[in-house]
């Protein structure tokens, strides 16, 4: 039931290596996300374990520098 569903993210630095590898292994995925929060305040350890991994999804984000005011008024932009 969708008022029984809460949907949330999780973002924590790795290699792009371990980021592919974690996002490959939906278990090993909520393992991490369980190592790094698990002992964190009610009811967020609750919620980890609660999630299935039929709803865990994992792949690298990458920071980028910011475009200069060019690129953001509407000059051209490879982004």
């Amino acid at each position: 039931r969708a008022e029984d569903t809460t949907m949330w993210q999780l973002s924590f630095p790795v290699s792009e290596e371990e980021a592919t590898r974690l996002g490959s292994d939906p278990a090993l995925l909520l393992a991490a996300a369980l190592e790094r929060c698990g002992s964190w305040h009610s009811p967020i350890p609750e919620l980890l374990r609660a999630t299935t991994l039929d709803l865990v999804s994992g792949y690298p984000v990458y920071d980028r520098d910011l475009p200069d005011s060019k690129t953001m008024r509407g000059g051209s932009s490879r982004v």
